[in-house]
């Protein structure tokens, strides 16, 4: 309901979820959404807001394999590829994300050009399929998880500050590797300030590389094909310049009849 004002039946989507059709989102602004049920259980709301930037320069695409999102079976150690692999309700899943210095944010002018790298810590965001349930917000270094195969031989990179997860999303504080260890840094220990340039290393290429990776457990729940939400990254320094990378979709199978 929109201000005690019903909006219509609400409808089953093919991923399985009980949705209503497109608000416009004047029609949201200033009023109260209230979801119920009538039974005599809870019910839970998600709103989803689609649409294009009103400032395009706010938000950019980061370049192909800056940012990328990785997918693996925690029973086994096994990288699944989305695209070709489809996935199956309680499968648990180790997604890992991990950039190089191309997907490090940047401080921009009032124009919107960059005008140095940024310092110190980033956000980066995982917007989770409504299919996924987060069991735990960090994988690496988790005495009660075991971790096989390739997932064995990786180890986290940059300095993980926080971590807030919600039903639909995971948000991580990230301090990038060249930068935790930064020999500019004050004898007090403070950063920088923007202004201030940063010199990286020369890339030698293979690990080296890796600015920042970080990993968090999920648990498959609902059958169906569902979108994947580019991950994002923006600095903690404004002006704010979002970076996306590139969403993706997977397919979840039901449970087969045959193995019940």
């Amino acid at each position: 309901m929109i201000d005690a004002a019903a909006v219509g039946q609400l409808r089953r989507a093919p991923s399985g979820v009980l949705e209503t059709d497109p608000i416009p989102y004047r029609r949201l602004r200033g009023t109260q959404v209230s979801v119920g049920t009538r039974a005599d259980t809870g019910a839970r709301g998600v709103l989803t807001i689609e649409g294009l930037l009103a400032k395009p320069g706010e938000a950019s695409r980061l370049p192909p394999g800056a940012l990328k999102r990785r997918i693996f079976d925690l029973e086994t150690g096994r990288e699944i590829d989305p695209s070709r692999d489809a996935f199956k309700i309680g499968d648990r899943l180790v997604v890992v994300l991990e950039g190089n210095r191309n997907a490090l944010p940047t401080v921009t002018a009032p124009d919107g050009h960059a005008i140095v790298e940024a310092q110190g810590p980033f956000l980066l965001a995982d917007l989770l399929p409504s299919a996924f349930q987060v069991v735990s917000s960090a994988a690496f270094g988790q005495t009660n998880l075991v971790l096989r195969g390739a997932l064995a031989k990786m180890k986290p990179r940059g300095d993980l500050r926080s971590v807030e997860t919600d039903s639909d999303r995971w948000i991580a504080m990230i301090v990038p590797e060249s930068w935790r260890d930064n020999p500019e840094r004050g004898q007090d220990g403070k950063e920088p300030t923007p202004a201030q340039p940063h010199r990286q290393p020369r890339s030698t290429g293979g690990e080296e590389e890796i600015e920042f990776r970080q990993a968090y457990l999920v648990r498959v729940n609902m059958a169906g094909r569902f979108t994947f939400p580019a991950a994002s990254i923006e600095p903690t320094i404004p002006p704010v310049k979002t970076l996306r990378a590139e969403q993706s979709s997977i397919e979840i199978k039901p449970p087969d009849a045959t193995e019940r």
